[in-house]
């Protein structure tokens, strides 16, 4: 997956703000929707992310990105967490979801959803457990993949 200039400094700097906290960035969009634009950054800790860190970051990121007028259109900042059923996109997304339970969503022409436990991945493919069988995916064919959350 490849960021836009602007996500790649936003991450860059975020990852510095995050750190101070003991957190990471799990992932950065600067999208256009309607008339507005949205700048999401998505913090990550294996232990979870509360509103109070997600504040603490938005703050200092607000200032950074004032200060530099990194982008001169009007915009909302939004920080939070990937949440529980996290979007995996990156290759580390894939590497960190290994041995969890993921659902992929195929590109058109391939109009299905496949759910099993991921095995492992690499660049190209992932390979997932389902119903005792192994399943190679490549990545290539992925429109949309997540993890899946058992309650």
């Amino acid at each position: 997956m490849a960021y836009s200039k602007t996500e790649e400094i936003v991450f860059t700097q975020g990852e510095l703000i995050s750190k101070n906290y003991g957190y990471s960035i799990y992932d950065v969009e600067f999208v256009k929707e309607g008339p507005h634009k949205f700048l999401r950054i998505y913090v990550w800790s294996e232990e979870g992310v509360d509103l109070d860190i997600c504040e603490k970051i938005s703050r200092e990121l607000s200032e950074y990105l004032d200060r530099e007028d990194l982008i001169p259109d009007a915009y909302f900042l939004e920080v939070s967490s990937p949440g529980i059923e996290r979007v995996l996109k990156t290759d580390k997304h894939f590497l960190d979801a290994t041995g969890e339970e993921i659902k992929v969503k195929l590109v058109k022409g391939q109009d299905k959803e496949v759910t099993g436990k991921l095995l492992s991945t690499d660049i190209t493919t992932v390979v997932l457990l389902r119903d005792g069988e192994e399943l190679k995916i490549e990545r290539k064919n992925i429109a949309k993949a997540n993890v899946v959350f058992k309650f």
